[in-house]
């Protein structure tokens, strides 16, 4: 009984090995089975669906045929359309004919033979000029080259520069070339103060663009006005990057010009290199000269930047033009309410009548710098003789933004270079009541030529001619003895001209492509001035714009026209006095001017929600609803780097705390 006992449990381990191995290969041929299944489906079904395809894909080309056999055949050009037909017709004209001969028994057969071979020749012939046509369309279009329209001098000046730039600015291991290079750093530096009052002062000022132009043009202003776009297609015939680089010297815009920019970012080279072409003049007259033609580029480039704020701050416009009078300028305008409701959607900028006050150190001088102290200085002394610490401002704008009321008066920086008599009613109608406007406007008295145009003017549809101006790259005549000459030939043409080549002509080029456009990144936002919250701010801002208006026409408008005056260009001035008219009128179609006062008042049959009645406004400027921003300054500046440092951390913690208690 025992050994029964012991042995009982050995048999039924046996037993159930047995039925694991038996189910285990059960569910291996199960496995085996279903995969067999599976892979035999799916192979049937991708047949399937081959099929299917093949089938219609036969059909779709069937069909295909037979629309092309009804339909008549498509050419890339009308002139290839037109070779095909009278293909068919002369085809069909000469069957005839031979036919007619072939039946013709006074006919011998070997003139039989010539026509046909002689109309085998023709067809041929017919057929190999209509695919060339057709080649010609398919193929990419050729560029054509842009010409340099300018003085033969300033032509090798331009190719010649960048070698001279390598040796007056950056130097060699030559100990002369490196006092050179000290020396022309430091006139290049705009430290110096100007007393723009005394005239024999700014006309005393070291130029450096006596050989010619360092920097060709400069897209000075005004933002919002189309200027990125501008650089996007101006920078196809001089390399730039299309950002906004505003510098307080000009060593450092000429090293990113000259060096920086051509060094990090090669392929702002790809569009000049494309585009421009290098004169053949040139290099036929200097061929005898092969020293000179060792500092010459092959390919020949013009030099620009663009800084909106070139033109509105005079801390650089009023250094840099008696410096470098031969840079030519290229700024725009627009209505100031569009222009500032396009400000106004770039982003938070709080309540606008928050900024309504100018900046206080527009009250030292109209340059905005203290008379008895150093521009550099961060205090001046105020009327009762006491030290107090400038406010740190951008412009006429207070507060640390580049968005303020005051900075809406686009005519007072174009005044502000000198381009008129600047006489005591045209003060009038320059900000008469701002500290830098009226009585206290500097007169820049700035000799470099400037172009102006409107920004509805950009996006014109007239035709953009590629003018050829007979081949000739370079002008022969003097330049000072042909300005009135070309100037009355500008005017005479610029009415029917678009507004890329009135600019070509400006800068000296037979063409700009004008492909890109870039628009407002502020878009989006969709923020308008056209409501009864901003009536009040409105009506003060169309004020400037009226007198804007009424200078513009006035004042500058006549020196455009005068062909004695080639350093003012204004595109297609019968179409920009039509548009700065404009500027009299309130675009929100709200307000009216009032000719008693020149106040700009609600419109009677509208009728705000305010319980005053028709026709008044809602009144915010000097009632204490909107404070005035906070003013920023060296010493307070730091205090908010770590106050906002500090609410960051505090904000991090709470992040993380609430992320932990969600955890948990």
């Amino acid at each position: 009984m025992t050994n029964n006992k012991k042995s009982l449990p050995v048999v039924l381990r046996h037993n159930n090995n047995n039925n694991s191995r038996s189910s285990s290969s059960r569910h291996r041929r199960r496995r085996r089975n279903f995969i067999i299944l599976f892979g035999v489906s799916f192979i049937i079904i991708l047949a399937v669906i081959i099929n299917i395809a093949f089938l219609s894909n036969h059909n779709n080309n069937n069909k295909n045929l037979l629309q092309e056999q009804q339909q008549p055949q498509k050419h890339h050009s009308i002139s290839a359309a037109k070779d095909h037909f009278s293909l068919n017709i002369a085809n069909k004209n000469r069957q005839q004919d031979f036919m007619k001969s072939y039946h013709n028994p006074n006919i011998n057969t070997n003139t039989i033979i010539a026509v046909v071979n002689n109309v085998n020749r023709n067809n041929a012939e017919e057929e190999r000029k209509s695919k060339a046509v057709d080649a010609d369309a398919d193929a990419p279009p050729v560029v054509e080259k842009i010409k340099v329209i300018l003085p033969q001098k300033e032509i090798e000046w331009i190719q010649r520069r960048d070698q001279q730039y390598i040796i007056e600015y950056m130097g060699s291991d030559n100990k002369n070339d490196k006092k050179n290079q000290i020396k022309n750093q430091k006139k290049a530096r705009w430290n110096t103060k100007i007393n723009f009052k005394n005239s024999t002062e700014v006309d005393s000022i070291y130029t450096e663009d006596n050989d010619g132009p360092w920097l060709d043009f400069v897209i000075a202003g005004h933002p919002k006005c189309g200027t990125t776009t501008l650089v996007a297609n101006l920078a196809m015939i001089a390399p730039m990057k299309i950002k906004d680089f505003c510098v307080g010297e000009m060593s450092t815009l000429l090293g990113y010009v000259y060096r920086i920019w051509r060094e990090k970012f090669p392929e702002i080279l790809l569009g000049p290199q494309k585009y421009m072409l290098q004169p053949q003049s040139l290099s036929s007259s200097n061929s005898s000269n092969s020293t000179n033609n060792q500092n010459l580029n092959k390919n020949i480039e013009l030099k620009g930047a663009k800084c909106p704020r070139f033109l509105g701050d005079p801390n650089i416009i009023l250094k840099f033009g008696p410096r470098y009078p031969k840079t030519k300028i290229i700024f725009g305008i627009r209505h100031p309410v569009l222009w500032f409701t396009s400000f106004f959607n770039m982003g938070h900028v709080g309540d606008l009548y928050s900024k309504m006050k100018i900046c206080p150190n527009m009250n030292l001088d109209g340059n905005g710098n203290d008379n008895n102290n150093d521009n550099n200085n961060k205090y001046y002394l105020d009327k009762n003789g006491k030290e107090q610490e400038k406010e740190l401002c951008i412009d006429e704008c207070r507060c640390g933004l580049p968005v303020c009321f005051h900075r809406a008066r686009l005519h007072l920086p174009i005044a502000r270079l000198g381009k008129t008599l600047l006489t005591e009613l045209e003060r009038q109608l320059i900000a008469p009541n701002d500290p830098d406007g009226g009585q206290h406007l500097i007169n820049g008295r700035i000799k470099n030529p400037i172009f102006l145009y409107e920004q509805t003017q950009m996006f014109d549809k007239k035709i953009t001619t590629k003018t050829n101006n007979n081949n000739n790259t370079n002008v022969d005549e003097d330049e000072d003895t042909n300005n009135s000459n070309n100037k009355e030939q500008n005017e005479s043409n610029n009415n029917g001209i678009s507004f890329w080549d009135s600019l070509a002509k400006f800068l000296g080029v037979s063409y700009i492509p004008n492909e890109s456009y870039h628009s407002s990144k502020g878009k989006q936002h969709n923020k308008t001035l056209c409501t009864d919250y901003y009536d009040e701010f409105r009506s003060k801002m169309m004020e400037h714009s009226y007198n804007m208006s009424i200078w513009l026409e006035e004042y500058l408008l006549p020196i455009a026209e005068d062909p004695t005056r080639p350093d003012v260009v204004i595109h297609n001035v019968h179409e920009f006095r039509t548009i700065i008219q404009s500027y009299k009128d309130d675009p929100c179609q709200r307000l009216i001017r009032n000719s008693t006062n020149g106040e700009y008042i609600l419109k009677s049959t509208i009728d705000v929600d305010n319980g005053w009645g028709p026709g008044i406004m809602t009144r915010i400027i000097g009632t204490g609803k909107v404070k005035a921003c906070r003013g920023a300054y060296e010493s307070t500046r730091r205090i908010d780097k770590k106050e906002t440092k500090e609410e960051q951390k505090q904000n991090r913690r709470q992040q993380l705390q609430e992320i932990q208690n969600e955890m948990n």
